[in-house]
């Protein structure tokens, strides 16, 4: 199968893609799943013995991080069935590759999640990116103007990156180092109220200077069928602000999806998670325990949080952001 190369170009005009509906899917659902590497730069075909469906062998990685390098916070009366736990040893794979986002608009500031899917690249979702309740930017849009990036945070601890040339902590600025799918910005700029844009396209991607994605480590991407995701075993892990949370610590559940929308574009479960998680990775452990992801962190609902799912148009989406 033909590679692909994650190459990324700063110009301002391709901040945003073409509709999705635009990017070939081979690989997509009813045919044999794929995963992409971008240690490799290639899609493969997934082998069919990778544990599924929740199986707790698949997570004797996770166990031994729970009893070596976890904590575990205990609710409040209010907060009891809050199951997150919050990591100790964010320094250590694969936490280090999951980075605190704060961002600053024209009026107003955020925090979000995100992760790194090369060595300069990392995925958050497009509301961290772009987003009405930012305020109008010089150019009548609404871009956040600059984010800044915490690798592997741990409250005022920020271990990355160790190389002292690149600067710390990681300060990206200007709209042309940020992308997000064209119907999302759409969605925002038609829509007059701040109650979000179309769910299915809250995904995008965060360019950095510094290949500090080298020295975290970074997360494999997947394209997986129904039948696979539906029970499926996963992790989320990011930096929420909601409740007694501050944003500077890094927090981790465990849960199973539920069945993926009939559109294939989102992924369900009752995970706890809160505000400040958007753009979490959604991962599994796939053979020798790597962390494959499967989705990315976007909303909190009454039922069910959700996420975006990895099917291969949004996996080459990602891989096309910002490409010669």
């Amino acid at each position: 199968m033909e590679d692909i190369v994650s190459v990324l170009n700063p110009e301002p005009d391709r901040r945003v893609s073409e509709p999705l509906e635009e990017v070939e899917t081979e690989g997509f659902v009813g045919e044999s799943p794929v995963e992409y590497s971008s240690a490799t730069k290639r899609i493969i075909v997934s082998s069919r013995n990778e544990p599924r469906r929740g199986s707790r062998q698949s997570f004797s990685f996770l166990q031994r991080m729970l009893e070596d390098s976890l904590l575990r916070v205990f609710p409040t009366d209010d907060e009891r069935d809050d199951e997150r736990i919050r990591v100790r040893e964010p320094h250590l794979r694969p936490w280090r590759a999951i980075c605190s986002l704060e961002t600053q608009g024209a009026s107003r500031s955020n925090k979000g999640t995100g992760w790194f899917v090369s060595s300069n690249t990392i995925v958050t979702a497009a509301h961290v990116l772009y987003d009405r309740r930012y305020g109008k930017d010089n150019r009548g849009e609404f871009w956040v103007e600059n984010v800044t990036v915490y690798p592997g945070r741990h409250g005022l601890n920020y271990p990355y990156p160790k190389n002292p040339r690149f600067k710390k902590p990681i300060e990206v600025e200007g709209a042309s180092k940020f992308w997000i799918p064209a119907p999302w910005k759409k969605s925002i700029d038609t829509n007059p109220s701040n109650d979000g844009g179309d769910r299915n396209f809250d995904f995008g991607v965060i360019r950095i200077d510094e290949p500090v994605g080298n020295e975290t480590g970074w997360f494999k991407m997947a394209s997986k069928t129904d039948e696979f995701l539906k029970g499926l075993l996963v992790n989320i892990a990011g930096y929420p602000t909601d409740s007694r949370y501050s944003g500077k610590y890094i927090y981790h559940s465990v849960g199973q999806l539920k069945e993926p929308s009939a559109n294939q574009r989102r992924l369900f479960y009752q995970i706890d998670t809160g505000q400040g998680q958007s753009g979490s990775p959604v991962w599994y452990e796939g053979n020798n325990n790597e962390p494959i992801v499967v989705g990315i962190h976007t909303r909190g609902d009454d039922d069910y949080n959700s996420a975006i799912r990895l099917n291969t148009a949004v996996v080459k989406a990602i891989d096309k952001a910002f490409k010669n």
